[in-house]
C-alpha cells in the first residue's frame, strides 16, 4: 500500500513540475516580446498575407506609381484565391450590393470572367458590389481593404480573388512624401486593440499594374469622401476602366459630386445610374465608360 501511495505521489510531482515549466515558458515568451507589443500581432498576422512594415523597402513611399521594382513588391504581397468553398454570412443571396451589381450586370451584357478591383471592400460580403460577378460571372479580381479586422473577415469568406491589407493613396500632390495627416513613412495609422497598428499605402495605379490586368472591368471605390483625390491618381491612359461604382457620402453634395462626374466625363465615363441610401447617408453612383 505504501509502495501505491509513492508512485501516486510521484506522478503528482511529474505533473505538477510539467505544469510548470509549461507556465515558465509562457512568461519568458510574453517577456520577450514586450519590448515590441506588435511583434507578435505582425508575425501572427503574416500567416494570413498582411503586409508587415520590414517586408519593404524604407523609401517605397518615394518611388513613382509605376516603378517596375515597387510593381513587383506590390505583386508579391497579394493573397492567393481561395480554393475552399465560399463561407457566407447569406450564401444563397444573387445581389449583395444595393443594386448596383444588377444594374452594372446589364450594361456590361452579363459578361463572363471578367476582372474587378475592390477598394474598400470592407469584409468582403456586406454591400459588396463585386461578389455577384465573382459567383456567378467567374470574374477574378483584387480586394483591397486596410483594415484588419475586416480584411480577417475578407479572409474567412474564402473570395475566389487576390486581395491585400494595405490602403491606397489619394495625395498624387505629395508624390514621393507621405500623406501628412494619414500616413508614417508611407503606413496608414488605424486604432485595433488599443494598440497603432500600421499598414502600408499605394498608389491605385500600383495596385493595378501589380495584377498584370490592362482592363478592369468594374472599379469599386468606397473611400468615405477621398473619392476625388483617388481618382485623380489613376493613370486612365494605361489602364483601361470599364465601369465605376462610387460610394458618396450624402453630405458630399454640389460642386463636390459635380467636379466628380466632370472629370470622369473627361476621361469618357458617362452616369448611368445613382441609388441613395438614407439609412447609411450614402450615394451610390455607376458610370460606364462611354468614349475612348
Amino acid at each position: 500500500m505504501l509502495s501505491n501511495i509513492f508512485k501516486r505521489r510521484r506522478r503528482a510531482s511529474s505533473v505538477t513540475f510539467l505544469g510548470l515549466l509549461t507556465f515558465m515558458f509562457l512568461c519568458l515568451w510574453n517577456f520577450s516580446t514586450m519590448d515590441n507589443p506588435s511583434q507578435t500581432y505582425v508575425h501572427r498576422f503574416r500567416l494570413f498575407g498582411g503586409v508587415a512594415e520590414d517586408d519593404l523597402p524604407s523609401d517605397f513611399y518615394k518611388l513613382p506609381p509605376d516603378d517596375p521594382a515597387l510593381v513587383n513588391i506590390v505583386h508579391s504581397k497579394f493573397r492567393s484565391p481561395s480554393t475552399m468553398e465560399y463561407n457566407l454570412t447569406e450564401p444563397d443571396k444573387r445581389d449583395f450590393s444595393r443594386g448596383q451589381s444588377e444594374v452594372i450586370d446589364q450594361l456590361l451584357g452579363s459578361k463572363e470572367n471578367g476582372f474587378f478591383v475592390d477598394c474598400g471592400a470592407f469584409d468582403g460580403e456586406t454591400k459588396s458590389v463585386t461578389l455577384m460577378f465573382e459567383k456567378l460571372r467567374q470574374w477574378r479580381g483584387l480586394l483591397v481593404e486596410p483594415n484588419r479586422d475586416q480584411y480577417l473577415k475578407i479572409v474567412k469568406k474564402n473570395r475566389k480573388a487576390h486581395s491585400i491589407n494595405a490602403c491606397v493613396r489619394t495625395d498624387i500632390e505629395n508624390i514621393g512624401r507621405p500623406e501628412k495627416s494619414e500616413e508614417r513613412h508611407g503606413f496608414f495609422e488605424g486604432r485595433q486593440r488599443n494598440d497603432v497598428k500600421a499598414v502600408p499605402c499605394f498608389w491605385l495605379t500600383t495596385l493595378l499594374l501589380a495584377t498584370g490586368q490592362k482592363t478592369v472591368d468594374l472599379l469599386s471605390l468606397d473611400l468615405n469622401g477621398k473619392e476625388m483625390p483617388l481618382l485623380q491618381t489613376i493613370d486612365f491612359d494605361r489602364i483601361n476602366i470599364k465601369s465605376i461604382s462610387l460610394e458618396i457620402p450624402i453630405s458630399y453634395e454640389g460642386k463636390s459630386i459635380l467636379s466628380i462626374l466632370d472629370y470622369l466625363k473627361l476621361k469618357g465615363f458617362s452616369a448611368m445610374h445613382q441609388f441613395t441610401d438614407h439609412v447609411h447617408k450614402t450615394k451610390d453612383l455607376v458610370l460606364k465608360k462611354t468614349s475612348p
